[in-house]
């Protein structure tokens, strides 16, 4: 992306806007009155067809050309071409060949839709979404501007110029100057010359393929039905006023005075209302107050109609009224809207979609409220209310596809964030030559490619699979050996027995091990003497399995044999003696006559190794007097994998256990109270539900935010609504003290500024306000989903900010209540003085100095930092001031801990990072200056 800033990029965009609007106005305002006064109003549904014929063929020759070239040079091609036709019609006009207006006012309907396809189309390659949602109202405000000047310009160049056609002329003027602005574009933003297409292979997508994408759907209807009701509003503006003015001139000049008031109020809420309305509310109203504002004016006009008649000056004035808020609602929050609205389809749909909705679908809609305005005049009274009833009612399902469309670009939104992955197809087995691939798969020096090979025979259900296996049965490696042996023993028992028996006596350990395993499990007790010699092999492995073959396979002699010898290697002076016993047991777990008692002194030995093992090797319910054992080694860093594990098998029993742990006062470590929290989720149930969402505002943070993120999974996995209700509910109240802690540490991090001094503080402000981060999105995955907020998550720590945009405008559109304000903590980007002010809250820590807030650092008197290291670095920067408090601690005038600290909760005082921190502050007190000097700096 090109270094010009998004100032400049709205300003060149507001000026194309501009321009478009001086063209629109300086055609409709001749071309409208002259047809009028020629052909009567009752021609006008005519011209409606005719800019849908137009509109079609606009819209295939725009897709052809935006298939093989860049938007920017199609716009200028495009417009170059305008101003010549529009310089062509003013000379005809000149000429006194009036006809010319009906080519006018039929491109008129398709001039509006295409240049502003032109216009969002460069837009969305120039803005992201957030951008264009916030500041797109500028660039509509340039089109209002335009319409607005020329509508006022009108009078003032007819009586200048002397004749209506003139302002033709002047149109064509102002496409040209369109094309200038869109050249000056194109030369300082080098990406709009990038071709959508240029890095997809695929081909852009066809009309058909458009219409199966719902939300593109849903933006036609849209835009089709808002091109509708505005033909029919503006058809009966200007049929009740060609009724009230009698010559062009008159006519013209009230257009111009319409334009001018309709674009004069447009511009208003363009500036001062549309931005705001949709920052605060979001595209729920946006896309909606246009069809419930026009809505209501249109109900008053009916109302009034039958009242007063509907040639009433009350029925003209409401009429018109219902027009200037259609134009001015349309700008202000529809068309802006749609700006953003068309960011969430993808990039290589987008701008096919444009063109096909504003090529495309909106001129046929105003072909089709011209046929309808011809039916409505066979029928009935077209100046009477029935056209006024009929544009009602089809405002009315405008604003039911507004709600469809809104609610459709959360989740097309959501599409937009995934990283989508294809599902490969289903290998179908069904042709001679992907025999012939399988085969050379299976006879692959590759195992990868056997397994391959295996499991796609067995996918397909073939009757090769066999025969296949059969060949790989004598295989020398173990991977293939094992792959045959899993495989055939399902289906074929007794061949897989076979293989294991044949595989005893093999030369490769591994593979008489896994023999071993599979004998044990599809053998009988005639086995038992060819197992019985591998209980002496020289391999761990092999005996280990020669072990577990014996337990479930051997008499009662073998199982006293295998407990002999497990008392024996348990109490070995060799760890792999004792590696082998514990290992042994897991392999025998289940096997009553063979007794775990060397169970107890394994789980206690001194080497890791062997903890680790006899971990592996706990059942239940045989283990279950071991609980605690298990239980004390949740604090093992290295056994923290076979501890879980061990945990798991426990089941729902070891959930109360869990819980006593994750108490604050249990005096187990941070590191085990997090894998508290995993092990209760992965055993899961209502015990272990209700355990994580009791400490999902942990006293520390740091578990607090592991139990978020289990309980996420928990909820989820779940999938129970009423579950995520009663959850949602509890939980809701945390998120407001993320927030205002969030606040605080902002506030720290505005009052400390940027000074040497505390950079050790600011430092660990800001790791607390990541963890802030992260506790808040954690909350927000179990009330919206880990699949939103993961999505979420990932885009905002890209450094695109375009992805970033995307991510936090579905945030925007998701939350609801006082959830929205996490938007304010998560948007990347922000400097802690504008997030702060963002956030809305008033922190603990305002209105305080930088002593004051060290001194808050210091003391936690409210046990709300509760970081000791934070509290550490707090006391040194303010010792490297010279601030008052710290000079007295250091110097022992006065105790750290008082009698007030001494009761206080909070539990940094007996932390050793403080007190070596107080003992170096008075080494450097002690020091002279130069050695304080350089101990400082070597510090920092």
């Amino acid at each position: 992306m090109s270094s010009l800033s998004k100032l400049k990029r709205i300003a060149l965009l507001a000026a194309q806007a501009l321009s478009l609007g001086l063209v629109a106005a300086w055609v409709t305002i001749p071309a409208s009155a002259i047809f009028v006064q020629r052909y009567g109003s009752n021609r006008l549904p005519w011209t409606y067809i005719g800019a849908a014929i137009l509109g079609v063929a606009a819209s295939v020759a725009l897709s052809a050309a935006l298939r093989r070239l860049p938007l920017v040079v199609v716009t200028i091609r495009v417009l170059t071409c305008l101003a010549a036709a529009l310089t062509a019609g003013y000379v005809g006009l000149a000429l006194g060949a009036e006809w010319v207006a009906i080519p006018l006012i039929v491109v008129f309907p398709v001039l509006i839709p295409v240049g502003f396809m032109f216009v969002v189309g460069q837009a969305g390659e120039m803005l992201d979404v957030r951008v264009l949602k916030s500041s797109y109202g500028r660039v509509v405000a340039g089109f209002a501007l335009g319409f607005v000047a020329g509508g006022l310009a009108a009078p003032a160049l007819l009586s200048l110029l002397g004749t209506t056609e003139s302002l033709v002329g002047c149109a064509a003027l102002a496409s040209a100057l369109f094309v200038g602005v869109v050249a000056v574009t194109s030369h300082l933003v080098p990406e709009l010359h990038a071709h959508a297409g240029a890095d997809d292979d695929t081909a852009a997508p066809s009309i058909g393929e458009l219409l199966r994408d719902r939300y593109v759907v849903l933006l036609a209807a849209f835009q089709m039905l808002s091109a509708v009701e505005s033909q029919w509003l503006d058809f009966l503006v200007v049929d009740r006023a060609s009724r009230r003015y009698e010559s062009s001139e008159a006519l013209a000049a009230f257009i111009g005075r319409f334009t001018a008031i309709s674009y004069g109020a447009d511009l208003i809420v363009l500036l001062l209302i549309a931005g705001w309305v949709l920052r605060k509310f979001g595209l729920r109203i946006g896309l909606t107050v246009h069809a419930a504002g026009v809505l209501g004016a249109l109900v008053a006009t009916t109302v009034a109609t039958a009242l007063t008649g509907s040639a009433s000056t009350l029925v003209f004035v409401l009429l018109v009224g219902a027009r200037v808020s259609d134009i001015a609602l349309g700008d202000g929050a529809s068309r802006t809207s749609l700006g953003a609205a068309y960011q969430a389809v993808p990039k290589r749909q987008r701008l096919a979609a444009q063109a096909s909705i504003e090529g495309l679908a909106v001129p046929l809609a105003i072909g089709f409220s011209g046929v309808a305005l011809l039916v409505v005049e066979q029928v009935a009274n077209i100046g009477g209310r029935t056209l006024v009833v009929l544009t009602a009612v089809t405002v009315a399902i405008w604003l039911a596809i507004a709600i469809a469309l809104y609610r459709g670009y959360r989740v097309t939104l959501l599409a937009n964030l995934r990283h989508r992955v294809l599902d490969p197809a289903e290998l179908t087995i069904d042709h001679p030559s992907t025999l012939a691939a399988i085969d050379r798969l299976i006879s692959s020096d590759d195992e990868r490619d056997v397994r391959l090979g295996a499991h796609a025979l067995k996918q397909a259900g073939h009757e090769l699979l066999v025969s296949h296996l059969m060949k790989l049965a004598t295989d020398d490696r173990v991977g293939v050996r094992t792959l045959v042996l899993q495989n055939l023993a399902p289906t074929e028992p007794q061949l897989a027995a076979e293989i294991a028996r044949s595989g005893l006596t093999h030369l490769d350990p591994a593979i008489r091990a896994v023999s071993l395993g599979s004998l044990g499990d599809l053998g009988d007790a005639s086995d038992v003497p060819l197992v019985e010699p591998l209980w002496d092999d020289i391999d761990e492995d092999v005996r280990v399995a020669a072990a577990g073959a014996l337990a479930h396979l051997g008499s009662t002699d073998a199982h006293d044999r295998v407990t002999n010898d497990l008392g024996r290697l348990a109490v070995s002076s060799s760890p792999d003696d004792r590696i082998v016993a514990a290992r042994v047991l897991g392999v025998c777990a289940g096997v009553p006559s063979i007794h775990r008692d060397s169970l107890d002194r394994l789980l206690g030995d001194e080497c890791v190794d062997v903890r680790r093992h006899a971990l592996d090797s706990v059942a239940w319910p045989d283990d279950a007097s071991r609980l605690s054992q298990v239980m004390a080694c949740i604090d093992e860093r290295e056994l923290s994998g076979p501890t879980v594990d061990a945990l798991l098998r426990v089941g729902a029993d070891t959930v109360e256990r869990l819980a006593q742990g994750l108490e604050a006062n249990s005096g187990w470590s941070r590191f085990a109270q997090e894998q508290a929290a995993r092990v209760c989720r992965m055993v899961g149930g209502e015990e272990a539900l209700a355990t994580l969402v009791r400490h999902v505002d942990h006293p520390n943070r740091d578990v607090g935010l592991v139990v978020r993120q289990q309980l996420a999974i928990l909820v989820w996995e779940r999938g129970d609504p009423t579950t995520l209700e009663l959850v949602s509910r509890e939980i809701s109240p945390a998120l407001a003290t993320d927030l205002r802690f969030a606040s605080n540490v902002l506030a720290a991090m505005v009052t400390l500024g940027g000074s040497n001094q505390v950079r050790a503080v600011l430092t660990g402000l800001d790791d607390e306000l990541m963890l802030a981060q992260r506790r808040a999105l954690a909350l927000l995955t179990i009330r919206y989903g880990p699949d939103g907020v993961g999505s979420v998550a990932f885009q905002l720590a890209q450094p695109d900010v375009r992805l970033q945009a995307l991510a936090l405008e579905w945030l925007d559109v998701t939350l609801v209540g006082t959830d929205r304000a996490a938007i304010a903590l998560l948007e990347p980007g922000l400097s802690a003085a504008r997030r702060l002010q963002a956030l809305n809250r008033e922190p603990r820590t305002g209105s305080q100095g930088t002593r004051d807030v060290l001194y808050d650092l210091v003391h936690d008197a409210g046990n709300d930092w509760r970081r000791p290291w934070l509290a550490a670095c707090a006391l040194a920067a303010a010792f490297d001031r010279g601030d008052g408090f710290a000079m007295s601690y250091v110097d022992g005038r006065e105790p750290l801990r008082d009698e007030a600290t001494a009761s206080s909760s909070s539990p940094w005082y007996a932390a050793p990072i403080v007190a070596e921190t107080l003992e170096g502050l008075r080494v450097r007190l002690d020091r002279p200056t130069r050695d304080f000097s350089a101990a400082s700096t070597q510090r920092e």
